[in-house]
Parts: structure tokens; C-alpha cells; sequence
């Protein structure tokens, strides 16, 4: 626990440091002010993986040994794929869920 505290008091002194930089003053101004359009960026990303991953879910939860066995591992597919990560441990097998992974992954790089 104290190490804890140690490791949050050093990240506090790298935000005091800020004060002397005038590229993270910069960053930090570019940040604030652009605070509404990552509000609605972050909102709409949440949005998209939430229906996706309900899409994907209900695509292929009928399918024998399917590793979407709830929408949160969906979700955890659906954030992989919109990333384009793409680890390969979730993977769809109907037509539907492919079709479902196309359009999610073509809608991550958009």
C-alpha cells in the first residue's frame, strides 16, 4: 500500500514539472480545449462497441463451442477488432457473425 502512494506521488511531481514545459503546457491547453470533441468521440466509440458486440453475441451465441458466451467477451472481440489488433482468440463462425465482423472492423478504421 505504501508503495502505492510512492508511485502516485511520483506521478504528481512529473505533473508539477509540467508547469515549466512549454510543450506540455501546449498539450495540455490542446487537451482542455478540445475536451467536447473527445467527449463525443469516446461516446460514440462506446456506443458502436456496445451494439456490435450485442450483434455478435446474439450472431453466434447458438453455435457449439463458441468463445462469445457473453456480450462483455463480445465486447472485449468487438474492441480487438475495431483497434485492429486483432489477436485472434474470438473469432466469429456463422455467416452472420462475419458479416457482423466486416462491418465492425470496416467501421474501426472509419
Amino acid at each position: 500500500m505504501v508503495m502505492r502512494v510512492v508511485r502516485v506521488m511520483r506521478v504528481a511531481r512529473i505533473f508539477k514539472l509540467a508547469r515549466y514545459s512549454s510543450g506540455l503546457k501546449s498539450f495540455g491547453i490542446t487537451v482542455k480545449t478540445s475536451l467536447p470533441e473527445l467527449s463525443m468521440l469516446t461516446l460514440f466509440l462506446l456506443t458502436t462497441v456496445i451494439f456490435f458486440s450485442t450483434l455478435m453475441y446474439f450472431a453466434e451465441r447458438d453455435e457449439p463451442n463458441t468463445k462469445f458466451k457473453s456480450i462483455p467477451h463480445a465486447g472485449w472481440w468487438c474492441i480487438v477488432t475495431m483497434t485492429t489488433v486483432g489477436y485472434g482468440d474470438y473469432y466469429p463462425e456463422t455467416l452472420f457473425g462475419k458479416l457482423i465482423a466486416s462491418c465492425a472492423s470496416i467501421s474501426g478504421v472509419l
